[in-house]
């Protein structure tokens, strides 16, 4: 399994939480995967998980995750970390880490309905 993390990332709430968002590759062996990442800003950083496992053929991921305690993610660059826990024959687990831009609910603004 490959994972990434889109390059833009949204805040949302604030500053509270992130949009996460990335393309996934697989293995021939894996069969599903659980994600969890963790957007790491200074002394601040949010963490989420996929709330179930993502079936084998899955190209991409969207989450959100959340800052706890206190503090507030600022639009700026941050560090985006994420951990596969893979299932197929057996568990294995991929760890990947990436410089990120966090921007204040513009990242995906190509998304959105036009009117």
């Amino acid at each position: 399994m490959d994972g990434k993390f889109d390059p833009k990332l949204e805040l949302l709430s604030g500053g509270r939480e992130v949009a996460v968002k990335g393309p996934l590759s697989w293995d021939d062996a894996a069969t599903s995967a659980s994600l969890h990442v963790a957007i790491m800003q200074g002394e601040v950083t949010a963490t989420g998980r996929t709330a179930d496992d993502l079936p084998k053929g899955t190209t991409e991921f969207s989450l959100t995750a959340k800052v706890e305690g206190p503090g507030t993610l600022q639009a700026d660059d941050a560090i985006a970390t994420g951990w596969a826990l893979i299932h197929g024959k057996g568990t294995g687990m991929y760890e990947w880490s990436v410089p990120v831009t966090l921007e204040n609910g513009a990242a995906h603004s190509g998304s959105k309905a036009r009117t």
